[in-house]
C-alpha cells in the first residue's frame, strides 16, 4: 500500500525533475505513516494510532520531515505550497477542512459534515480512486465511511465514470452477487462485458463482510468478487463459459464489529484499507450542531436558539447512558434518533425526544402513585 500512495504523491507538481533526495524522503515518510498506520484505530481502550505515533516519533526523529509536537503524525500532511529548494514542511489537516453548507432537501443519511477525519481519509481515498486502485474504509456504525465514499463517487466526472451500489447482508451468496455485478454491464464482444460506452465502472460494495460463511468457512459472495479481481471474470451459470469484465474495479466499506468480523486475506490484499475512527464528543457536537442549526435556521429565533443546548445535552446524555450497562449493541442510543424525530419542530416536538432518552437512564423508575408524570430522577435534575 505504501507504493500505491507513493504513486499518487510523486507527481511532477510535488517532485519536479531535479528535486533533492530530502523531498522524496518526506513523501516516503508520509506514505509510510498512512500505508502502515492508516489501518490502525482504537479498540477496548487501546489507541493503536497513538502507539504508532509514539513509535514513529521515537524511531524516526532524525528524518528529514519534522512533525510538530502538537497532535499526532496523522494530523499533518505535506504542505503543497512549499517552493522548490525549500525543505518540505507540514500543514495541519484542520486548515483545509471544507465549510459545511446545509441542504434542507438532502436526505439525512446522505448528509456529511466535513471533519478532520473525513478530510484526511477523503484525500487519500480520492487519490486511490484517481489511480484506479481499490479502496476499503473500515469503521464502526456512525463513522461516516459509507457517506464519505458515496460523496467521493458522486464527485467523479460523469462522462468518464459510473458507479453501482451493492449492499451485502447475511443472506448474500455468490449467485446474488453475480446477478448484481452483471446488472450495469453490457456485452462488448464475445464473452467480454463492460460498462456502457467508454466509461469505467466502480462497484461500491457496502457491508462487505456481512455474508454468512458456510460450513467450510467460505463466504461465496466474497469468493466470487475475488475470482473476478484475480482472473478478470467469472463463469456463466448456464453456458459454463468464462465471462470477462473490463474497466471495472471496487471500493468497499465494512464494520469490523458486525458480520463475520473480517474477510479472507486473498481478498483484503487487493484493497488500500483505512480505518475510520468514531468521532470524539467535541467532533460529534460540531457535526450535529451544524445539521440542527442549519435545519432550524428558518424558524423563529426562540426555536433556533435551542439548537446548541439540545445538542450539548444529548451528547452528554449519550455518553453517560451506556456506562452502567454491559457492552451490547447500542444503535438505539445514537444521537441521530433525535433529529429523525424533528419532522415539524416546535417547543413541544423538541422536548418529545427527551421522553425516550430519559427512560434509558439507570435511575429511571416506573410510574407510581407518587410520580404522576413518570419522569426519571436524572431528567428532573
Amino acid at each position: 500500500m505504501i507504493c500505491r500512495i507513493l504513486e499518487g504523491l510523486l507527481t511532477p507538481e510535488n517532485c519536479p525533475p531535479g528535486s533533492e533526495k530530502e523531498v522524496y524522503e518526506a513523501y516516503f515518510q508520509f506514505a509510510c505513516v498512512w500505508g502502515i498506520g492508516g489501518g490502525f484505530s482504537s479498540d477496548k481502550g487501546a489507541d493503536f494510532r497513538k502507539q504508532f505515533d509514539a513509535y514513529w516519533r521515537n524511531d524516526y526523529a532524525k528524518a528529514s520531515l519534522k512533525f510538530p509536537e502538537e497532535g499526532s503524525v496523522f494530523d499533518y500532511f505535506i504542505d503543497p505550497s512549499t517552493k522548490k529548494g525549500e525543505p518540505k514542511r507540514c500543514a495541519h489537516w484542520r486548515d483545509i477542512i471544507p465549510a459545511y453548507k446545509h441542504d434542507r432537501a438532502a436526505l439525512y443519511q446522505t448528509i456529511l459534515v466535513p471533519t478532520m477525519d473525513t478530510t484526511r481519509i477523503g484525500y487519500i481515498a480520492n487519490m486511490m480512486l484517481k489511480l484506479k486502485k481499490p479502496v476499503m474504509l473500515v469503521g464502526n456504525a456512525g463513522s461516516a465511511k459509507t457517506v464519505l465514499l458515496a460523496g467521493l463517487l458522486r464527485e467523479l466526472d460523469e462522462d468518464a465514470w459510473m458507479y453501482y451500489n451493492i449492499n451485502f447482508n447475511s443472506m448474500t451468496e455468490a449467485v446474488d452477487t453475480q446477478f448484481m455485478l452483471e446488472s450495469p454491464l453490457e456485452k462488448k464482444t464475445g464473452s467480454i462485458f463492460g460498462p456502457p460506452g467508454t466509461k469505467r465502472l466502480i462497484y461500491f460494495v457496502d457491508d462487505l463482510n456481512m455474508p454468512t460463511p458456510d460450513k467450510y468457512g467460505t463466504q461465496s459472495a466474497i469468493a466470487l468478487l475475488r475470482q473476478q479481481i484475480d482472473y478478470g471474470g467469472f463463469y456463466d451459470l448456464k453456458k459454463l463459459t468464462m465471462k470477462k469484465l473490463e474497466n471495472v474495479f471496487y471500493v468497499g466499506a465494512m464494520n469490523p464489529t458486525a458480520g463475520s468480523f473480517f474477510i479472507i486475506d486473498r481478498m483484503q490484499r487487493h484493497f488500500a484499507t483505512f480505518a475510520c475512527p468514531f468521532p470524539q464528543a467535541e467532533v460529534l457536537t460540531t457535526i450535529y450542531l451544524s445539521v440542527l442549526a442549519g435545519h432550524l435556521a428558518n424558524f423563529v429565533p426562540e426555536l433556533s436558539r435551542m439548537a446548541a443546548p439540545i445538542i450539548n445535552a444529548t451528547i452528554a446524555l449519550h455518553a453517560e447512558v451506556p456506562h452502567p450497562f454491559r457492552p451490547t449493541p447500542s444503535a438505539h442510543l445514537t444521537p441521530p434518533l433525535l433529529y429523525r424525530t424533528l419532522r415539524h419542530p416546535s417547543p413541544h416536538h423538541l422536548l418529545s425526544p427527551w421522553t425516550r432518552f430519559r427512560c434509558l437512564t439507570p435511575s429511571c423508575r416506573p410510574p407510581s402513585s407518587s410520580t404522576t408524570s413518570g419522569t426519571c430522577a436524572s431528567s428532573r435534575r
